[in-house]
């Protein structure tokens, strides 16, 4: 058990299977949460309508993402703002 409540470092992750379809289902679970992650990583986002204002309900992230033609392909990293990002350009997705 660690004593510390507050790591370092935290992340969630999650394949998401369309963040269209579930992003409301993912602000609701991440708002029960009593941690505030450092880092969110989220697989199969699809095809994204607007997801810089669907990533503004979830707190201050600074969001980078790759989206695709359909709903279970792309991938998207949300950092905390106050977390320094170094982007390296790949283009793995």
């Amino acid at each position: 058990m660690l004593k510390d409540k507050n790591p370092l470092f935290s992340m969630f992750s999650l394949n998401i299977r369309s963040f269209n379809k579930h992003a409301d289902e993912l602000n609701l679970y991440l708002q029960i949460q009593e941690h505030n992650f450092d880092l969110i990583g989220l697989t199969e986002i699809g095809n994204v309508d607007n997801l810089e204002s669907h990533v503004a309900n979830l707190g201050k992230y600074n969001i980078y993402y790759q989206a695709r033609n359909n709903t279970f392909s792309g991938a998207a990293i949300l950092v905390k703002e106050n977390i320094n990002v170094i982007n390296v350009g790949t283009n793995m997705c």
